[in-house]
């Protein structure tokens, strides 16, 4: 049984005639009746009467009509949904991003759900410290695309494509009760006293950084760096940071969501700015994903132009 032969059978139904049926087919009469009389012969019953004036369904016929009208309309719908996900019209996506950041993507995301409303979003979570995890993923297929902070960008890129999408920059952040809280920036010299948690949250390269500075402008020794009790727990690094005794560093958008509880200052004449990027593979053979970076990079670009 083949989908040819069922819809030349709800023709002839619908038209009760064989040449009437070949007509709206455009094919032989003789082409139908023999598609028809190769479908009762395999399904063992007839599905015409044919010893009436005009040609009428049996019982069985009638059956088959009813049934054959839903199989149509499902391959119809699969045959679409075949085209939307060749076209990238239905599919998914794999984020991983580096969960502050997912408010600056939304946006854009929002708006191309209106757009693409079959197209879903599969979201991780990705931390400080698995940044530098990010290309496996990709590698991997794990992650169609992923945020990335463009100093662990290699030089070497060529089968990665990358968007700019944030300028960011590292502060200190301490309890309002800190000694150095309502210094709006804190300088090298005072930075030779404080110490510094260092969690997850923490690039050793800001740390390094800043002991570059403090060696060649001060001859001081490096930061005072503790680990916190918890490196992932926001909860612990706050509990410590509550002790009066500590600072840590953290990129703005973290530091403007750190709670009634801490302040931040920045990082006086160090310059710690980095740009968050956007980054996926070259070849990826997600016809979504393509969609998707169209779609933000028109909107990044309508944004500029305001």
């Amino acid at each position: 049984m083949t989908m040819t032969q069922i819809i030349r059978f709800i023709s002839v139904a619908e038209h009760k005639s064989f040449t009437l049926a070949a007509n709206a087919l455009y094919t032989h009469q003789s082409t139908i009746s023999k598609n028809i009389a190769q479908l009762e012969q395999e399904i063992g019953l007839s599905l015409f009467d044919r010893n009436t004036n005009t040609l009428e369904l049996t019982y069985a016929g009638k059956s088959f009509y009813e049934k054959s009208l839903t199989v149509v309309a499902d391959f119809n719908k699969l045959e679409d949904t075949i085209k939307n996900i060749r076209t990238g019209q239905q599919g998914s996506i794999k984020v991983t991003c580096i969960g502050p950041y997912l408010p600056f993507l939304l946006k854009a995301l929002n708006q191309f759900k209106l757009q693409y409303p079959n197209i879903e979003f599969v979201f991780t979570n990705s931390s400080f410290e698995n940044i530098p995890n990010i290309f496996q993923s990709l590698n991997s297929e794990e992650a169609d695309i992923a945020t990335l902070f463009s100093i662990f960008l290699p030089e070497e890129h060529d089968d990665y494509e990358v968007i700019p999408f944030l300028t960011e920059h590292f502060r200190f952040l301490l309890s309002k009760n800190h000694p150095l809280a309502k210094k709006e920036k804190i300088t090298l010299q005072e930075m030779k006293n404080i110490k510094v948690l260092k969690g997850v949250h923490v690039p050793t390269w800001v740390i390094e950084l800043i002991n570059n500075e403090l060696r060649n402008k001060l001859n001081a020794p490096p930061l005072i760096v503790e680990p916190c009790y918890s490196p992932t727990s926001a909860d612990s690094l706050l509990m410590q940071l509550m002790n009066e005794e500590y600072v840590t560093v953290a990129p703005k958008t973290i530091s403007e969501r750190s709670g009634h509880e801490l302040c931040y200052s920045e990082i006086d004449n160090i310059d710690t700015s980095f740009n968050v990027l956007l980054v996926y593979k070259k070849n990826s053979t997600n016809s979504s994903l393509r969609l998707f970076i169209d779609e933000f990079i028109s909107l990044q670009n309508s944004l500029s132009s305001v």
